[in-house]
């Protein structure tokens, strides 16, 4: 059975249940994201994908708060490029949310 709305999810080995369609932020900038984010959360989407290297996680953020939902119903991904892994698990050693 496929995908039937942007609602479905997968559950991951870890139990956690993760949205199989997320909103793609790349190549996009400035207001263009704050307003993407904000409007694909309004119309149901709980999935962000975004990174680093993208260089507006700021804006996603932005888009996030404006659209007015629990972070605790979201899911936000951030890509990972070169030690980029390496400085995630040292930066999640001290993180209140891992």
């Amino acid at each position: 059975m496929g995908i039937q709305s942007i609602q479905d999810t997968v559950r991951l080995s870890n139990g956690v249940e993760m949205p199989c369609v997320g909103l793609g932020v790349w190549k996009a900038g400035g207001e263009d994201v704050v307003q993407a984010v904000q409007c694909a959360i309004q119309a149901g989407y709980r999935h962000v994908v975004t990174a680093e290297k993208y260089e507006n996680e700021a804006e996603v953020a932005q888009g996030l708060r404006r659209a007015g939902i629990d972070r605790n119903q979201l899911f936000i991904t951030s890509n990972l490029a070169g030690d980029g892994f390496h400085n995630a698990l040292l930066l999640c050693s001290w993180s209140p949310w891992v």
